[in-house]
């Protein structure tokens, strides 16, 4: 029989019939129900048929803020996602705060900004290119701090060990520039 896989993981051996699912040979996380194999990803529930096509997704409930988008592959999911709510004076308010994904999508850096909440004035902000084996698995977080002194918060995005500082001017973010001054 051929290896199945089912977001990521690998399933050696094709689940028993209906009525004998066996599940010693699953990852915990996957389940066996009918000709389907499900798989618990935190806030979503995979569910692929055995033959391999995918059925569909079920939104569960969403763990607490921060947020992430476990879809394979741990905590962060694949492609690396992490994403977050805060309110950084760009038509938002406690109510609806802006809304930010944080994406290594195959080794480029991308956040997306919904402010307010609001896709219609969707922004994507484009990071850098990431070099090195293995790095469209680093994880790319980030949070949300005045380090100018302007009273605005401004983006500080990590990737590993490193911070790029993105300065809000009001009404988006823009790279820091040379010469600028923050406290990190």
């Amino acid at each position: 029989q051929p290896i199945e896989r089912v977001g990521g993981d690998r399933v050696v051996d094709p689940p028993a019939p209906p009525g004998r699912p066996d599940q010693t040979r699953l990852p915990q996380h996957l389940q066996v129900v009918g000709q389907q194999v499900c798989r618990d990803t935190g806030d979503r529930l995979q569910v692929t048929h055995t033959t391999g096509g995918a059925v569909g997704e079920v939104r569960q409930q969403p763990p607490p803020h921060p947020r992430f988008l476990p879809l394979g592959g741990g905590t962060y999911g694949r492609p690396r996602t992490y994403q977050t709510d805060a309110v950084v004076g760009h038509n938002d308010s406690d109510a609806n705060p802006s809304h930010f994904i944080f994406i290594n999508l195959n080794r480029h850096v991308v956040i997306i900004e919904l402010p307010g909440g609001d896709t219609t004035h969707a922004r994507i902000y484009n990071g850098p290119t990431l070099f090195g084996n293995g790095q469209d698995l680093t994880p790319v977080t980030g949070e949300f701090r005045d380090v100018n002194g302007d009273g605005k918060l401004d983006m500080i995005v990590h990737i590993q060990d490193q911070r790029l500082v993105y300065i809000n001017d009001g009404t988006q973010f823009r790279p820091l520039q040379s010469g600028e001054q923050v406290n990190m």
